[in-house]
């Protein structure tokens, strides 16, 4: 009886084993979006135009919207609160950049900054 016992846990546990590793379903393919410009540092120092043109790329391209203010509009809304989270390890050349960072608080535009604010 004990042998039997044996055998019926082993399949048991072989059977487990087989549905545990069926193959899970492919996911959709992830969409990766960077921006570069050999002009938005210069000595250390950044251009906060170039990278507010980066930043703008980049909103526009990530939301598929014809203007700013929609792809902005697309994302957060005037009630929203937003929080940046920036990497400060590694030291001054190391981290997130402030410049980055501040894009968040100086709008383009008017329209741009009823968005935002």
């Amino acid at each position: 009886m004990t042998n039997f016992r044996n055998v019926t846990l082993v399949y048991f546990c072989a059977i487990s084993s087989l549905l545990a590793q069926a193959p899970s379903p492919p996911s959709e393919r992830s969409i990766v979006y960077t921006t570069h410009d050999a002009d938005a540092i210069a000595d250390y120092k950044t251009d906060r135009r170039v990278v507010r043109a980066m930043v703008d790329r980049l909103i526009l391209a990530v939301t598929g919207q014809p203007d700013l203010a929609k792809a902005w509009g697309s994302l957060v809304s005037p009630n929203d609160k937003i929080g940046i989270k920036i990497s400060a390890a590694g030291g001054e050349l190391f981290t997130t950049h402030h410049d980055l960072s501040k894009e968040r608080k100086k709008p383009a535009t008017k329209k741009r900054r009823t968005v935002l604010n």
